[in-house]
């Protein structure tokens, strides 16, 4: 099963209005001197978060109720991995705008070293419940929508943090990158919803060729307290998700399984996500092989330093690999842990610390190949 993967700059100026004094005129006589115009207080500085929100509400207007959204990210890292160490990640433009009371439209376009790509374009037809951001975290609140076009798969957890914009963290977990080789990503059906107590998906997509996917997932957050002032968040969600690829003559060439959960305690999120794939032998080459793998990701809300919100965060990953007799069948095992934090409500820098404790020999032998890496990210979100 294949899928396809899925500047902007703000110029501030500081504005100092000065006032002079005005020259004393030549007293009438015994008469009081002229008044001193007292100075001008100096301008307040601009709020950059809030420019930029001005100019996409007046875009909004101009556009006929268009919202316009999106990021930037900046990368370095270790010599080793990149010669260049400092690299351009995604720049990424979302588009929403609703028709009528009961239909929405979005789409995602990105733009990268690899060129321009719609990553999303879909028409979503929601009978209640809030409306639906092109990527990123569905809405929790009560509804039903069916939806037609390009998205991201609901797959596992980890589907929600694909954009820079949304993950904590500076990296993918394994289970991602390696198992999804990046995420999950096609055009087709899916139906969602939520009754408040759990939340489902359905799809239908394309695959391969003339296959076919169908699968979806199902979540279940016994905690939520319906009539939770916003905004709303899952206490606990334990989800389990189901992949199933077939050819055009309808026999299985692979399936995917996943089981995910998260709690939400006072400042602290946990995530934790097991995925395994099973790609079938195709007739007269390959063997069957077998991925699976999973990821303890621990957040934290320390609060503001010195104005700016900080996160702290580490994950603990590995994935394996059988891929049939005689294969190094050696897993891959991570340490992450690293620090985000918010600049101006405009910019996140992520730095982190990448440690493997262990590898397959395969992965040991590749040019570039090291233990110890380290990770910066800066993303402007607009």
């Amino acid at each position: 099963m294949t899928f396809l993967v899925s500047p902007f700059t703000a110029v501030v100026a500081s504005v100092l209005a000065l006032s002079s004094r005005p020259l004393l005129a030549q007293p009438a006589e015994e008469g009081p001197p002229a008044e001193v115009a007292a100075p001008a207080k100096a301008a307040e500085p601009l709020d950059i978060r809030q420019e930029i929100d001005k100019v996409k509400a007046d875009l909004e207007k101009l556009s006929g109720g268009v919202s316009i959204s999106g990021f930037f990210d900046i990368q370095a890292t270790n010599p080793r991995n990149d010669p260049s160490i400092v690299s351009m990640g995604d720049f990424e433009v979302d588009f929403a705008k609703e028709l009528g009371k009961n239909v929405q439209v979005g789409a995602a376009v990105v733009v990268n070293e690899e060129g321009a790509s719609l990553a999303v374009a879909f028409v979503d037809f929601h009978f209640f419940g809030g409306l639906i951001a092109p990527r990123g975290k569905l809405p929790v609140e009560k509804g039903f929508h069916v939806q037609l076009g390009r998205f991201d798969v609901p797959f596992g957890s980890d589907w929600q943090y694909f954009a820079s914009k949304d993950r904590t963290e500076a990296s993918a977990p394994l289970t991602t990158d390696v198992i999804m080789g990046g995420g999950y990503n096609a055009t087709g059906l899916r139906i969602l919803g939520n009754s408040g107590s759990f939340n489902y998906t359905a799809l239908a997509l394309g695959g391969n060729g003339s296959g076919k996917v169908f699968g979806g997932r199902f979540g279940f957050t016994p905690l939520n307290k319906p009539y939770q002032l916003k905004p709303l968040t899952h206490v606990f969600e334990a989800g389990a998700s189901l992949l199933h690829d077939l050819d055009g003559d309808g026999a299985t060439r692979e399936t995917s399984f996943a089981l995910d959960s998260e709690i939400a305690a006072g400042p602290c999120r946990l995530r934790a996500e097991y995925l395994r794939k099973d790609t079938r032998a195709v007739e007269g080459q390959g063997e069957r092989v077998v991925q699976s793998g999973g990821h303890v990701t621990a957040v934290f809300d320390a609060g503001e330093v010195a104005g700016a919100p900080m996160t702290p965060y580490a994950r603990y990953d590995t994935v394996t690999k059988d891929a049939g007799a005689g294969a190094d069948a050696g897993g891959t095992k991570r340490l992450t842990a690293g620090l985000n934090a918010v600049l101006f409500r405009l910019v996140t820098l992520k730095v982190e610390y990448q440690r493997i404790l262990a590898a397959p020999l395969e992965l040991q032998a590749q040019d570039g190949f090291g233990r110890d890496t380290w990770l910066a990210q800066v993303v402007v979100v607009f």
